[in-house]
């Protein structure tokens, strides 16, 4: 694992220890008692209720499980088995270990999944900027998106988050696609009411673009290994929830052991986002399409938000293209915006306030000012604690 989330492991289970010292007991997530018989320099002896026998547990296997949820923020059972085949206890200890700052769901099925509070912000629009990718590094920022539609022709692109240290999801490239399309066809109405001849000038390469579901498996399948890419996001269809399904089933079955992220339009049903977010191989869910709405319907966006959180707690929710106060009040996992560079883009001289609101810059504060303390509030909202620890009772009862 990275050296980062070594260290991090080694501070928890310090710790852990620490406070087992006190008590030579812990919970399981379900409320158990589990007995610490010896605490060594190499391993960890435990009884638990239901076993005759004490059975030990590597503390290099344990740092590992700790470093592993530092690096994707949420886990079940079946991911520990690498660990250990006592999972359940597995499960337990980490529950402990990060006592405070994760909650444990519940889902349909029965199954828990640990996650970590606070929401991870990968930063978006930096595939071909690296002075960007230099001011998020400045403000300890480890985290971006890559955009498929902008790296499918690179060869290189993983050397970037090698040498620089970087990890990243993977988005489709889908919605990219369908804005140019769109900005096609309003400049060809435009030319055609003013009777102007049209040149296809739009696109980079002077064709229309376009990616093809095997296209994009093939590149997720060359690339699902890399450690440093979490996952890939579907290539789903705006406007066409049906397609978007077909695309994300298909995906499944051409690279099985790839961390398929799906995508959730705000217009499909939650009898299908129930489907999705009870899928324990689906880690994360993507909720697509609210863009849109936050400049004159937040109303809207809030009140499908709590409907959301309400009904279905259980899922890990990755917010697309979210960037404002909404990341502060509801629990999501994750997010990934270019709303750090509007200063540079458009001249929105606006920074973050610890509220989440964004206000006006001070009028000496230049741009690139303006971008970084973007970039670090930004980046600062994975260590924020979002909501408190749940109960067992709580926890027990998550439908």
């Amino acid at each position: 694992m990275f050296k980062e989330f070594q260290i991090d492991a080694r501070k928890q289970e310090r710790k852990f220890l620490r406070s087992l010292k006190k008590q030579e007991y812990f919970h399981t997530v379900t409320g158990a008692v589990n007995t610490v018989v010896e605490i060594s320099k190499c391993h960890l002896t435990i009884k638990t209720m239901k076993g005759a026998k004490a059975w030990k547990l590597s503390r290099t296997r344990l740092r590992q499980a700790i470093s592993y949820i530092f690096y994707r923020r949420t886990a079940i059972r079946k991911d520990l088995e690498t660990y250990t085949q006592f999972t359940s206890a597995m499960l337990a200890i980490l529950f402990q270990c990060f006592n405070g700052t994760a909650h444990v769901k519940r889902l349909k099925n029965g199954l828990l999944r640990l996650t970590l509070t606070g929401v991870r912000f990968h930063a978006s629009g930096t595939e071909r900027d690296p002075f960007i990718r230099t001011l998020l590094k400045k403000v300890s920022g480890k985290y971006v998106l890559f955009n498929y539609f902008h790296i499918r022709k690179d060869k290189h692109f993983h050397q970037v988050l090698e040498s620089e240290n970087l990890f990243c999801v993977i988005d489709s490239g889908a919605f990219s696609v369908f804005k140019r399309k769109e900005l096609l066809k309003t400049k060809q109405n435009h030319a055609i009411q003013l009777h102007e001849p049209f040149q296809m000038e739009l696109f980079e390469d002077g064709e229309v673009d376009y990616i093809s579901l095997e296209e994009y498996a093939a590149f997720i399948k060359e690339h699902c290994h890399n450690k440093r890419i979490l996952g890939f996001f579907n290539l789903d269809v705006i406007h066409n929830p049906i397609e978007t399904k077909k695309n994300f089933n298909k995906l499944r079955q051409l690279v099985p052991h790839a961390k398929i992220y799906p995508v959730w339009q705000c217009t499909d049903s939650f009898e299908e986002l129930e489907q999705l977010v009870n899928d324990p191989s689906n880690e994360v869910v993507g909720i697509g399409g609210l863009v849109p709405f936050l400049s004159n319907r937040q109303e809207f966006v809030r009140d499908l938000l709590n409907h959301i959180f309400a009904k279905y707690p259980q899922g890990n929710y990755h917010f697309l293209g979210g960037a404002n106060s909404m990341l502060l009040e509801y629990p999501f996992f994750s997010t990934d915006t270019t709303a750090f560079l509007n200063c540079r883009k458009n001249g929105d001289r606006k920074v973050y306030v610890p509220s989440g609101h964004r206000v006006e810059a001070p009028m000496d504060m230049d741009t690139v000012s303006i971008m970084t303390q973007n970039l670090e509030f930004l980046s600062g909202l994975e260590k924020r604690k979002m909501d408190k620890q749940l109960s067992f009772e709580n926890m027990l009862n998550i439908a």
